[in-house]
């Protein structure tokens, strides 16, 4: 049987309907390029190895919690940020 490559959004996706309402994505990594000469792709695909920990919690009516390493900061009025969905963000 040959090997199958999903992509990333399928991943995350596939984590979700499996019930994982929370996913921390810790690494993304390039390993390799698949040249259409080499391969017989219609362009260059990059494969990645990805690390994911994630948490079998309620989904929220939002979607689930997906992080993924980038940053966030509050700098609003107000000591913190609450959105009403479970998401709180202290000032600063």
């Amino acid at each position: 049987m040959p090997l199958r490559a999903i992509t990333y959004d399928s991943y995350v996706d596939r984590l979700v309907a499996a019930g994982f309402g929370t996913l921390e994505v810790r690494a993304r990594r390039p390993y390799r390029v698949l040249d259409p000469r080499r391969y017989g792709v219609e362009r260059p695909v990059i494969l990645e190895s990805v690390e994911v920990a994630a948490i079998k919690d309620p989904i929220a009516d939002d979607g689930p919690c997906v992080f993924t390493g980038r940053a966030a900061i509050y700098v609003g009025e107000d000591e913190q940020l609450d959105d009403g969905a479970g998401h709180v963000m202290a000032r600063d």
